[in-house]
């Protein structure tokens, strides 16, 4: 009994693997070339976008200084420090508005004196409480003898 490892069968089937595996290797290698160009074509616009970008800011640096102007990021930071001055500005003069132009020690003396003001009107109120719970007291024991 003959099986088809034995006859030109398995010839076929070896050669078919053969032209299968090559026809494999040959499509790795196109994809693998593709892709290789399509790496090496955006390197290539990358390098080309920063020679360009880098040539763009020196001569708008160069133009800047050739006008006068300062670089654009230390003009920010000036505008930025103004900008911080006039609000420091701002409140110096809200604080001197709100403490009417006192100095501390007025204002300690000021505190104080409010401190002191409010002890009084809590002594007051305590004080009127105290006789109007008398009051309360005195006319609830006329009542209470009647």
């Amino acid at each position: 009994s003959s099986r088809w490892e034995d006859g030109p069968g398995r010839v076929f089937m070896l050669k078919q693997q053969q032209v299968y595996e090559r026809a494999m290797r040959r499509q790795e290698a196109r994809v693998t070339a593709e892709t290789m160009a399509v790496a090496e074509d955006l390197q290539r616009r990358r390098a080309v976008l920063l020679v360009r970008t880098a040539g763009r800011r020196e001569r708008a640096f160069l133009e800047a200084h050739q006008r006068g102007e300062y670089y654009a990021r230390q003009k920010l930071k000036q505008e930025r420090r103004g900008i911080e001055d006039a609000r420091r500005v701002w409140q110096e003069k809200e604080t001197k508005r709100l403490t009417l132009g006192m100095d501390e020690k007025q204002m300690w003396e000021e505190a104080m004196q409010v401190s002191e003001d409010l002890d009084r009107f809590d002594e007051n109120r305590k004080k009127q409480e105290a006789a109007r719970k008398a009051r309360t007291a005195a006319t609830l024991a006329m009542f209470v003898q009647d």
